[in-house]
């Protein structure tokens, strides 16, 4: 120590303010935040857990509920409910609904298996509605097929005071039964429980009555009408936008009809939702590496799905889904789709369609890649078909279209104004904290040597 000083207090002094310095860079400058949200590994659909391959992200509030294998036992859900639980291998899991005579009534079940589980062509999830007495008011189920590696698979049912057996449309406490399939498909029935999320839906009778059933009308046909648009994807124009999937159907990246791109890992799933209104068809193509690509409906149930297959030379593979009916009330009367195409009736209302899109995890450790979602909505909305109360999800709203819209120009000159003023405003908090910490050091040296103490 020469003349009271500390050896390395100065040098120390200004690494110290090097470092705060680059801290405040880091953060100031538009990504810097980014940049150290993925070293802890945060980000929209992308996180993982406890190290495990890409895990499915289930609702912000779920209700955990343990259904019953038989219905004595059988805990009730409530209309507008999101909830989570488990089935085992070969198991069910039977749930009551309180209907009335006049609503219809929509649950649905998202199956997860374990990322690192093997899993057979025939293994999937069944849900169904049974009325007291046992009968079968709807169902559907989903299998993996020749997709088949684990990743989420998601399957509703439903019931109609408009259709069905008559004794499906009184009253009464239902079962909603949800069904673990399995077996035969090389899967692993070790694996353990699924997880599963739930959701229960009502949706509101129509004044006056439901409309009168239709005749073999273009309504009724999954071709639509002339003038709606047509169908397929065609060329899209303007520049394709960026927006990340979502890692669950409750935090889904909203789209409207353009080009978006987004990147994916194998093994990971993307969601996203388009608002379809009345009388309106989506359709979608995605280009990238193997995936699997399904599209649901505002209850998720399955509609269409499909997988990307070899390309010729010089293009990337891709998917594209099946033409689809345009959305209408009418479409729960259309019976078996003609041709192999989408059943019309799984395009019977309004509301967000979601498209889920899986990369296959035969590549892990290559690394993200690339993806490129073409959507198209097609016609002009119609009006709805006059619900008597609330339509809930049965709807597209302003601000979904909103949520969906690419940005515009104003928009992102806003943005990049508010993000100006972010910037400028750590900036100033940054050097400000550095300048105050700094002060704060040659304070102490200051005290220090005028008391003489090393």
């Amino acid at each position: 120590m020469r003349g009271g000083r500390i050896p390395g207090v100065r040098a120390r002094g200004l690494r110290v303010g090097a470092v705060l310095v680059a801290l405040v860079a880091v953060n100031a400058w538009p990504g810097g935040g980014a940049v150290a949200g993925a070293a802890t590994g945060a980000g929209g659909g992308g996180a993982r857990a406890g190290g495990e391959p890409y895990a499915y992200r289930f609702a912000k509030g779920a209700v955990a509920v343990r259904g019953a294998p038989t219905p004595t036992q059988a805990p009730t859900l409530a209309a507008g409910g999101v909830y989570r639980d488990a089935v085992p291998a070969g198991g069910t899991r039977v749930y009551r609904l309180d209907l009335d005579d006049r609503s219809g009534a929509y649950v649905s079940a998202v199956a997860v298996p374990p990322p690192t589980a093997r899993v057979g062509i025939a293994e999937g999830v069944a849900v169904s509605i049974r009325d007291p007495g046992g009968r079968v008011c709807g169902s559907r189920e989903a299998r993996f097929a020749t997709a088949a590696f684990p990743r989420p698979l998601a399957a509703s049912a439903g019931r109609t005071v408009t259709e069905g057996a008559s004794a499906c449309r009184r009253a009464g406490t239902y079962l909603a039964v949800v069904e673990r399939l399995g077996g035969g498909g090389g899967g692993d029935p070790a694996a353990g429980d699924w997880q599963l999320e739930l959701r229960y839906e009502r949706e509101p009778a129509l004044r006056g009555g439901a409309p009168p059933v239709p005749g073999d009308g273009p309504s009724a046909r999954a071709g639509g009408t002339a003038g709606d648009g047509g169908s397929g994807v065609g060329p899209v124009g303007g520049e394709p936008g960026v927006r990340a999937g979502g890692g669950g159907f409750s935090e889904a990246a909203a789209l409207a009809s353009g080009e978006w791109d987004d990147r994916i890992e194998p093994g990971q799933s993307r969601f996203y939702r388009v608002p379809v209104d009345w009388g309106q068809r989506v359709s979608a193509r995605v280009t990238g590496g193997a995936l699997a690509v399904t599209l649901h409906n505002p209850v998720q149930g399955p509609v269409a799905a499909a997988e990307t297959v070899a390309a010729s030379p010089g293009r990337p593979m891709a998917a594209e889904l099946p033409v689809l009916p345009p959305v209408r009330y009418e479409n729960r009367y259309g019976g078996e789709p003609p041709d192999g195409r989408a059943r019309p009736d799984d395009v019977r209302f309004a509301g967000w369609y979601y498209l889920v899109v899986s990369a296959r995890p035969e590549t892990a450790g290559t690394g993200p890649y690339g993806l490129r979602l073409s959507v198209r909505v097609t016609g002009a909305a119609r009006p709805g078909p006059g619900y008597e109360g609330p339509p809930g999800v049965f709807t597209v709203t302003d601000a979904d279209r909103v949520a969906a819209a690419p940005p515009t120009a104003a928009t992102a000159s806003s943005a990049g104004g508010r993000g100006g003023m972010r910037l400028l405003a750590t900036a100033a908090f940054g050097t400000g904290t550095a300048l105050l910490v700094g002060l704060a050091g040659w304070t102490l040296v200051a005290r220090r040597r005028a008391r003489g103490a090393p």
